[in-house]
């Protein structure tokens, strides 16, 4: 971690600074203090601060925020407990619902769009209506303070208006997004028991209809508590639901120019009555149940919303979410500063409606950069995930979109990565407060946001939250007395209690599922599991979960609910889900590795009868089908065994830090260490993925030559091993002479069967192999498509010998067209590839001489082979002679293939021999020789292709899903 101030990217000008509701918050009730001083009086003072925003932002309630001269809070001195903690405004009484619903009534509420487009929206006074009318059809069912009323919904306006009318009747609201699936649906609302449902039974994603009637009723079918289900949606009413229209007609008549507005009855309750339930990601278990009060998230969010966002009547509002996330809830409460909210439901990033063809921006992934430009939207929320998108697809929304109304950018749900700082203030608008902002559903709003009077400074989040006493710890606890733990990461800590607190966990009566969730690390203090740094100006940078809660493209999500799918396959003994950042990605870059130990046996490519899915595809399916396509790993492996704690328990943290390449420790707390030495030899699993995909299948199995030398049982055996072990996404073919092929055909012959993986072999051949060439075809019709010849290599003595040598191989080019084609193998290469080796010890550094022996080989139709080892000292070309093969082979368009002393994926210093106390060599890695074959082949000269050889830290060679990059050379994935 650095001390370094970062560079300071944005200033807010002193009329923007003056014009802020923050400032004059500050003026009115505060001294007008800098922002750092509000935030000592905000902890200092919480009772005064609290009621300073309570009336600056206008709260609405019986009697004000403390009548009869109650105060505004009791027990501050408590610890923060559900049992003991302080009550907020006890004796005040209102409605959330309320204070949402206040703006005039022709002002702009909601504005719906979706992947068409606007397509409708409501004023206050209409959306007062439609809340007033489903508040009185609830009443109609009985349904009232205290009772569940549960939306599976996307982000539409019914959405908002059911809310609302849940709200005004002191109902309690839980909502789901329709990208769960059914399983993570029940589990959550499950638990609470709602009476009402209201339920989408279509959608649209990427601009294809989803239809959710199946599983709306698989969902109806598992909540005996639902009295009543709403149906939002579908031409045909489903089962016996009531449509919505029919629904509000029985709370009153729709809204006309003739008929008055209806406006809701309000009820209303105590300050810490219950709002909303909430979820955590369900990483131990099902979902927590997080109950959240009506004033704690009222109070919080006009707090946020009035002094770090600088939100003012009449602006609108967009975040990009689903109604299952915490930010729907916060982007809601901007009504209540009079704001319109703009409502998307869709995919974020695709083409905007009726571009035009052959404009610059056609085609572009900006319908939300179109929706801000054409709705006039003041203030802009999306992931940080979103922002390097747009980076990553070329976006230029500052040249291609009036963005003149925008004044704030916020980014949540991962860090934002520096790059994507620059990015917005090059690409999008250069006057623009970028306000990164971090908190989570456990308290509904921000522990670390922006701050509209400060500089933004470069990959940092600008401040805490008023209000809120939040500090770095170390391991131990606080730091010394009066002093900041600054420029080191620790964990995230709130020292003081706040109104948003939850008010408990749902089925939770001793709440020992709440302290353990925040309070067991520091007793007393909150500890919110985020892994932070405070920076010497007083900024945050927050550098990923500390715990193991999955947060892949900033959706949070639980690592139970993902094994609750996998694990009802049968043949799925044990799972681990981890959480890892994408090696060789940017910062918080992070993708989800599910790790699989399977019985004995089964593969993950198995598929049943040999046809159909295998069984890694249907396991992507199944959570897809149950969960959501975030949940869907990017990576999924099959591993020997699992790190387990004495106790039995599968060890999570451990798995992620071997995968990071972290030393574990507390090794004696495993029952089998082992298993971690395991895993840490996945070298797959710790490459970045494009190199992963790139050697995939390149390492042929020599295993019955120097340095190992087996015999050929051993050596079949071993490969038999490993085309169905951890390390066969790298393994070739099984490279033999024909002289043994009937050596060879004895010892397979165990080894297969209908439904196993097939040999690919590559066999050598002599000077004159016309009788070996018989030998293999004899092999290959007794193998029946069970054994493969995908090449066949062969030593020239001169240029000359390529021509004869390539035509007395015909045969087995023309075995037949169904052998031919199968001889492709699992990497795409053709039918039969013949490799004739260059003598490159003997050619030297002689450009003429190797360049008669390439042409020679390309004119004869075959590719090129070099040998880069052996198991002596002067069996190594040099550097010199490997990029001038290199070089000519590529400038001849010929593929060729490295063999010998590449038995390491990195340049080092390597025995020779598997004796002992063998003599050592300077070996490369084939990892090196792939590098430099792309430099070349990318345009690099030759001696820029030997410092690709000549590289030993694997540190240097980062690769995402664009390309590979290895000093200031950068190869697209297209070049590769």
């Amino acid at each position: 971690m650095s001390t370094a101030a970062a560079p300071i990217l944005w200033i807010p000008g002193p009329d923007r600074v003056r014009a802020s509701r923050l400032t004059r918050f500050a003026e009115e009730y505060a001294d007008g203090r800098t922002f750092r001083d509000l935030h000592r009086w905000s902890i200092t003072h919480p009772g005064d601060f609290w009621e300073a925003v309570w009336t600056f932002t206008g709260v609405v309630s019986q009697a004000g925020p403390r009548p009869g001269g109650a105060p505004a809070v009791e027990g501050m001195a408590g610890p923060m407990d559900p049992e003991r903690r302080p009550r907020w405004f006890p004796a005040a009484r209102l409605n959330f619902a309320e204070n949402l619903l206040q703006a005039p009534d022709d002002a702009d509420a909601l504005i719906a769009w979706d992947e068409g487009g606007r397509r409708g929206g409501l004023t206050f006074r209409e959306l007062r209506h439609e809340a007033a009318r489903f508040a009185e059809a609830l009443r109609a069912l009985g349904v009232g303070p205290g009772d569940r009323v549960a939306g599976f919904l996307p982000n539409i306006p019914e959405t908002v208006i059911a809310f609302l009318g849940t709200a005004a009747v002191g109902a309690v609201w839980s909502s789901c997004s329709p990208d769960f699936g059914t399983a993570a649906v029940v589990d959550r609302f499950g638990q609470i028991e709602p009476r009402v449902l209201v339920a989408a039974v279509e959608t649209r994603y990427k601009r294809r209809p989803i239809d959710l009637r199946e599983r709306v009723e698989a969902v109806v079918d598992r909540l005996p508590s639902v009295e009543a289900v709403v149906q939002v949606g579908g031409d045909t009413e489903v089962r016996d639901f009531t449509g919505w229209d029919a629904f509000l007609a029985t709370g009153g008549p729709a809204p006309s120019a003739e008929t008055e507005g209806l406006v809701p009855r309000y009820e209303h309750l105590p300050f810490d009555h219950p709002l909303a339930i909430l979820y955590s990601s369900g990483t131990t278990g099902l979902p927590k149940c997080i109950v959240h009060s009506a004033g704690g998230t009222l109070l919080q969010h006009r707090k946020e919303h009035a002094l770090h966002l600088d939100l003012r009547s009449g602006e609108r509002f967009f975040y990009f979410t689903t109604c299952g996330w915490m930010m729907w809830n916060w982007l809601v409460t901007g009504l209540a500063e009079g704001a319109a909210l703009v409502l998307y439901d869709g995919a974020p990033a695709i083409s905007a409606p009726g571009a035009d063809p052959g404009s610059p921006r056609a085609g572009a992934p900006d319908i939300l950069w179109a929706l801000a430009e054409e709705e006039g939207v003041h203030h802009l929320g999306v992931s940080a995930k979103y922002l390097a998108l747009m980076e990553k697809e070329g976006v230029r929304p500052g040249t291609h979109r009036r963005l003149d109304a925008l004044r704030t950018i916020l980014s949540t749900g991962s860090p934002l990565a520096p790059a994507s700082f620059d990015w917005v203030y090059q690409e999008v608008k250069a006057d623009v407060h970028l306000a990164s902002i971090s908190g989570g559903t456990d308290i509904v709003s921000c522990f670390v946001l922006g701050v509209p009077t400060e500089p933004v400074r470069r990959g940092e989040i600008q401040g805490p939250g008023l209000g809120m006493a939040v500090e770095v710890w170390g391991p131990q606890g606080a730091p010394d007395a009066g002093r900041r733990r600054v420029g080191s990461a620790g964990e995230l800590v709130c020292t003081r209690p706040f109104p948003s607190m939850p008010l408990r966990f749902w089925n939770d009566p001793d709440h020992e599922r709440f302290r353990h969730a925040y309070f067991d690390a520091f007793p007393g203090v909150w500890r919110h599991g985020d892994w932070a740094e405070e920076t010497e100006t007083g900024g945050y940078r927050i550098h990923g979960r500390s715990d193991a809660t999955l947060n892949p493209g900033g959706v949070r999500m639980g690592t139970a609910e993902i094994y609750r799918v996998v694990e009802a396959f049968d043949q799925v003994l044990e799972a681990v889900a981890v959480a890892q950042d994408v090696p060789g990605g940017e910062a918080g870059d992070v993708r989800i590795v599910l790790l699989l130990r399977l019985r004995e046996g089964v593969r993950l490519d198995d598929a049943p009868d040999g046809e159909g899915e295998t069984l890694e595809a249907a396991i992507r399916r199944r959570i897809r089908d149950e969960l959501s396509p975030h949940h869907v790993p990017r990576v999924m492996a099959q591993v020997n065994d699992l790190p387990r704690t004495i106790s039995g328990k599968l060890s999570e943290m451990a798995v992620r830090e071997v995968l990071h390449g972290h030393p574990v420790a507390n090794r004696e707390a495993l029952a089998n260490p082992e298993a971690l030495d395991h895993l840490a030899a996945r070298v797959d699993l710790r490459l970045p993925p494009p190199l992963v995909a790139l050697l995939g299948g390149m390492v042929d199995y020599a295993g019955l030559f120097p340095p190992s030398a087996l015999p050929m049982a051993e050596a079949v055996r071993n490969h038999a091993a490993y085309l169905v072990g951890p390390d066969r996404w790298a393994l070739g073919r099984f490279v033999v002479p024909a002289g043994r092929v009937h050596e060879f055909r004895e010892a397979v012959e165990p080894f297969l069967h209908d439904h196993g993986p097939t040999w690919e072999l590559s066999v050598l051949v002599g000077p004159d192999p016309a009788e070996e060439v018989e030998e293999v075809l004899d092999l290959l019709r007794w193998g029946r498509g069970r054994i493969r010849v995908g090449a066949v290599e062969t030593r020239l003595a001169s240029p000359e010998d390529a021509g004869p040598r390539v035509a007395a191989l015909e045969p087995l080019r023309a075995l037949g067209d169904e052998t031919a084609r199968s001889t492709a193998g699992s990497h795409g290469r053709s039918p039969l590839e013949i490799w004739l080796e260059v003598p490159v010890l003997e050619v030297g550094e002689d450009p003429d001489r190797m360049d008669a022996f390439l042409a020679a080989i390309r004119d004869a139709g075959a590719l090129a082979k070099i040998r880069t080892g052996g198991i002596r000292h002067d069996l190594f070309p040099s550097p010199e002679v490997v990029t001038l093969f290199m070089e000519q082979a590529l400038a001849r368009g010929l593929r060729f293939k490295a063999t010998a002393g590449l038995h390491h994926i990195i340049r080092g210093y390597y025995p020779l021999t598997y004796e002992p106390e063998a003599p050592r060599h300077t070996m490369c890695g084939y990892l090196n020789v792939f590098l430099a074959a792309a430099v070349l082949q990318a345009g690099g000269d030759r001696s820029e292709a030997r410092a690709a050889l000549l590289e030993d830290n694997p540190a240097h060679i980062r690769g995402d899903e664009e390309g590979v990059r290895w000093g200031a050379r950068h190869i697209p994935t297209g070049e590769l």
